[in-house]
C-alpha cells in the first residue's frame, strides 16, 4: 500500500511533521540553486512546495499536482511539457504516493534536459519514523511500500543520472 496526499498532509500537520518540514526547507535551500532563466517542476504536498518555492522564486517554476492549488493540473506520469525542457524537479513524496514510482521516474527523465537536476525527498524505511511503523499502534506508516535509497539509486544509474549526494534528515 502506498501513501495518501491526504495521509502525508495530515502527518505534516502535527508537531513531527512540522519539524520533518522544517528539516525539508532547509535542507533544499542549502542544495538547491537557480538562476531565473532556469525551468523548475515541483511535486509534493502543497505547503511545503510554496515554501520552497517562495524562497527560491523563478518565472518559469511550475507547480504540478492535480490539486486546484496547483500552477498546472496534471499528473506526475503524463506532464504537459516537450521533451529535455526541465532543468530541475523537486519530487518531495512524490515516490511514496504514485503507485508505479518507476514510470513516474521515466515521465521526469523524459522532460529533464541532460544536464537537470533532480531533487527526491520520501520517507525512509530505516529511518526512525520507518522504524516507527513496526509498532503495532495506528500510524500512517504501517504496511506501506517504501522507495529505498538502493532502489533509487539503481533507477538513477540505470537512467544515466549521477547522485551527488544523499541527505538523511
Amino acid at each position: 500500500m502506498n501513501f495518501k496526499f491526504s495521509e502525508i498532509d495530515g502527518w505534516y500537520k502535527t508537531k513531527s511533521g512540522n519539524i520533518n518540514a522544517k528539516l525539508i526547507f532547509h535542507t533544499i535551500n542549502k542544495l538547491f540553486y537557480t538562476s531565473y532563466d532556469k525551468n523548475i517542476l515541483y511535486f509534493g504536498p502543497n505547503h511545503i512546495i510554496k515554501k520552497i518555492a517562495e524562497e527560491n522564486y523563478n518565472f518559469n517554476s511550475f507547480y504540478i499536482s492535480s490539486s486546484k492549488e496547483a500552477d498546472i493540473n496534471a499528473e506526475i506520469q503524463k506532464l504537459p511539457f516537450q521533451e529535455s525542457t526541465i532543468d530541475y524537479a523537486v519530487l518531495i513524496h512524490s515516490l511514496d504516493i504514485d503507485v508505479n514510482p518507476h514510470a513516474t521516474f521515466r515521465e521526469i527523465d523524459r522532460v529533464l534536459r541532460d544536464d537537470g537536476e533532480i531533487i527526491v525527498v520520501g520517507f525512509n524505511r530505516i529511518s526512525f519514523l520507518g522504524i516507527y511503523g513496526l509498532i503495532p499502534i495506528k500510524s500512517i506508516f504501517r504496511k506501506k511500500k517504501y522507495v529505498g535509497i538502493s532502489r533509487l539509486s539503481d533507477w538513477m544509474s540505470l537512467f544515466s543520472y549521477e547522485i551527488k549526494q544523499v541527505v538523511n534528515i
